[in-house]
């Protein structure tokens, strides 16, 4: 079975929690995380057994073993990011939201098909119980 290379932006309290996500998928590895706090990059990477770390999300992006790109950076970044890793030839899976205007996320997808790239937003609470219960309501 071929792995699905990961590499992870943002490695903080919910970059840690798609890391764990990510080990249970058969056929997912994550193999590099970036971070602008370069010692938490480290750290984390350290923690998980992570081969590779970054201070900078770019040098990720130009890492070839990376084919999709977590970004779980603060919303404001999304957009940067997620353009980037576009252009970069990366697959994107985004904590939401994608962008924080319609016009960007637009863009992004107008960007992806060209790149002939997927591009996903985890919305993990879609099913939860309790939002369930929040929309009956």
């Amino acid at each position: 079975m071929k792995h699905l290379k990961i590499g992870l932006v943002g490695v903080g309290f919910i970059g840690k929690q798609h890391i764990e996500a990510i080990r249970r998928i058969p056929g997912s590895e994550v193999v590099a995380v970036a971070d602008n706090n370069a010692d938490m990059a480290r750290q984390v990477a350290d923690q998980f057994c992570i081969p590779k770390w970054y201070g900078d999300y770019r040098e990720l992006l130009a890492d070839p073993k990376v084919e999709l790109v977590h970004n779980c950076t603060p919303s404001s970044s999304h957009y940067g990011v997620n353009k980037e890793a576009i252009a970069a030839g990366k697959h994107i899976y985004c904590e939401k939201p994608l962008t924080l205007t319609a016009d960007e996320a637009a863009e992004l997808v107008v960007l992806a098909r060209e790149a002939g790239v997927a591009a996903g937003v985890n919305l993990n609470y879609r099913h939860n119980v309790m939002v369930k219960e929040m929309r009956e309501r």
